[in-house]
């Protein structure tokens, strides 16, 4: 493979370790249900990633150095990996890369550990679709609550009655989407807002009932109610 600036320490660590390998049945995608995948296991959430995306530390005031995507990579697939267990479900809500090309996107893929659901953002466009199987939203039910996963907020059903998870808006919009917008029944999990690693569907919920305990209309941060 030719390897694009900004991946190549990334790559050697996580070989290190030991890159994510797919299930070897005949019969599985790495669907989660089937021993060999790991079982039920937990659910994580994250989006937003921009992986080898320069621009973005300055716009959304990620905490590296100015344009140093190769520091930025490594921490952001280490909190990935760090978090999510081979057993675990971990579904992603778009824009992996920022305008990558198809080989770039495919090694930082293998670099993720977990059984992955690809919810696809508007920069996914590069994003293998043989080797993520991408959707464009996901709907689930857990612990009482239904959840309705998409990557832009604004394409979410009107309709839906249950939680709207979705990423898009960064840190930057935050008045209309924080971590937790009570009266919109919204959680944003763009990285920015969830502390670079991915959020749990129990923290989830925990915190919309923190806030429901506690009367707050909102958290601006994952870190300001769990």
């Amino acid at each position: 493979y030719r390897r694009s600036k900004g991946i190549d320490s990334v790559i050697d660590a996580v070989e290190i370790a030991g890159a994510r390998e797919p299930c070897e049945r005949d019969d599985c995608d790495d669907c989660n249900d089937c021993d060999d995948c790991g079982g039920e296991g937990s659910i994580y959430l994250i989006s937003d990633l921009h992986l080898n995306h320069a621009d973005i530390i300055r716009t959304t005031a990620r905490p590296f150095a100015d344009r140093d995507i190769e520091e930025m990579n490594r921490v952001l697939i280490e909190n990935w990996r760090g978090t999510v267990k081979d057993g675990d479900r971990i579904i992603y809500l778009g824009d992996l890369t920022y305008k990558a090309d198809e080989e770039t996107a495919d090694r930082f893929l293998w670099m993720l550990s977990g059984n992955l659901t690809f919810v696809e953002g508007n920069h996914d466009k590069n994003v293998n679709r043989d080797l993520v199987g991408s959707v464009s939203d996901y709907t689930f039910e857990y612990g009482g609550y239904s959840f309705y996963c998409v990557h832009n907020p604004k394409f979410a059903p009107k309709d839906f009655s249950g939680w709207i998870i979705h990423g898009h808006t960064h840190n930057t919009r935050m008045c209309r989407y924080p971590f937790v917008n009570m009266k919109e029944r919204t959680i944003n999990v763009s990285c920015e807002v969830i502390g670079y690693r991915p959020v749990s569907i129990d923290t989830i919920i925990e915190a919309i009932e923190r806030c429901r305990d506690e009367k707050r209309e909102r958290a601006d941060y994952l870190e300001d109610i769990v």
